[in-house]
């Protein structure tokens, strides 16, 4: 049981357990909203401190990429234990020990940098004190809409130059859903559903209508929500589409 009785604890070995349930209740026709994946902790049988799990990655990665993986690790407070010539020509193999923790969202950010190429592999390995310093599970921030009602063409042509976003013009949004991330580190408030003002001003400099133009959303799956969303968001699971929003978005109280 969770903190309501409508609510429950799901423990799992990682994210992609946890994904590959939430998937198979999503395709039996369930309608569910999950919280952030947090790592368990336990107490030192000797000493009664607090302690959680560290993991040993493995990371195989062509030499071009090497220094954006080292950069990311570092942000996580990875410590690099070993690095070697990979199986294949030009490549590396690069060994880190980092926090369970830290280690989530890992995957998509290794995927992002490397355009594909790198192959992270982990295990965990011992046990340790927490980690003191507060490492988030991304550095940028949502973009939340303040309004309900569909998505415009014209709002999310608007917002390509603040962010990425992961719907498209028609989807239906309510006021405190997440529709992208921001370039900004703080969360970003905004209309998108608003339209186009019709007047009679000529738009497109020809004397024709203007044409608009907006960039395909950013497919995301169930993994790749678990490890984007931070601690203050949930994500709403559904047979159809997939919505990330903020816990205290007003939308949910109407849905």
């Amino acid at each position: 049981p969770g903190e309501t009785a409508e609510s429950f604890k799901v423990k799992g070995r990682g994210t992609l357990q946890l994904g590959i349930l939430m998937e198979n209740m999503r395709r039996e026709g369930f309608e569910f909203m999950v919280g952030a994946p947090q790592v368990l902790y336990r107490k030192d049988p000797e000493t009664g401190k607090k302690q959680e799990p560290y993991e040993e990655a493995v990371v195989e990665v062509p030499s071009e990429f090497q220094g954006a993986v080292m950069d990311e690790f570092n942000k996580k407070s990875g410590v690099l234990k070993s690095m070697d010539s990979g199986s294949v020509a030009n490549t590396m193999v690069l060994t880190f020990t980092i926090p369970t923790s830290c280690l989530i969202g890992m995957q998509g950010k290794m995927v992002a940098k490397t355009k594909g190429q790198a192959v992270l592999n982990s295990r965990v390995s011992h046990w340790d004190e927490v980690l003191q310093s507060d490492v988030k599970v991304r550095e940028k921030g949502s973009i939340v809409t303040m309004a309900a009602g569909k998505a415009t063409t014209y709002s999310l042509m608007n917002i390509q130059a603040r962010g990425s976003t992961f719907i498209n013009a028609g989807d239906e949004v309510y006021e405190g859903m997440c529709i992208g991330v921001s370039n900004k580190e703080f969360d970003m408030e905004c209309n998108i559903t608003k339209e186009k003002a019709v007047n009679n001003t000529r738009a497109g400099g020809y004397g024709g209508p203007s044409v608009s133009r907006a960039a395909g959303a950013s497919g995301m799956s169930i993994e790749d929500f678990l490890g984007h969303m931070e601690i203050d968001e949930l994500l709403e699971i559904t047979p159809g589409p997939l919505r990330l929003c903020k816990k205290n978005a007003k939308g949910l109280k109407s849905r």
